[in-house]
């Protein structure tokens, strides 16, 4: 409820000040603070439940997310704090969940698509994750995996 509120702040404060350059970062900035309130829950199930979720998706999130600095092109603060806090979040989510794989020996291929509750042979398998249910399809992340990969190149 904190972040609804916070973020609806900071969506009001843009719509007032979006033509004022200078004064519009600040929306930004309580805008970051309201993710930031709603990644706790986040990181608090990766911290407890760290098989629940998986730190593939978080870790190219991450690196996306750090590649985009180096396309900033006017060098002020406003301009790196999103794509920064973008980096360090998800990373800090990623650093959790391969620390404990690392520590239980993990294969690699259960860090892209297996998760906890789930078993991949299942015809139409569904993987319960905090508390709702996804359709979970191993190939078509698989593929996006590729996809991804391929544009790089």
């Amino acid at each position: 409820v904190t972040c609804l509120i916070v973020g609806i702040i900071s969506i009001i404060l843009w719509w007032f000040v979006r033509d004022t350059k200078h004064l519009a970062q600040y929306a930004l900035y309580i805008a970051i603070i309201a993710d930031a309130v709603a990644a706790i829950p986040t990181v608090v199930f990766v911290w407890k439940t760290p098989d629940g979720d998986r730190p593939f998706a978080w870790a190219l999130f991450a690196i996306g997310y750090g590649l985009v600095i180096f396309a900033i092109e006017e060098q002020t603060f406003a301009n790196y704090i999103l794509p920064i806090y973008m980096t360090v979040g998800p990373g800090l989510i990623a650093f959790l969940l391969i620390k404990h794989r690392l520590r239980n020996k993990t294969p690699v291929t259960e860090w892209i698509w297996k998760s906890a509750n789930f078993d991949p042979n299942t015809p139409n398998a569904k993987c319960r994750v905090r508390g709702s249910f996804f359709v979970f399809k191993p190939n078509f992340e698989l593929g996006v995996f590729v996809a991804i990969i391929i544009s790089l190149c």
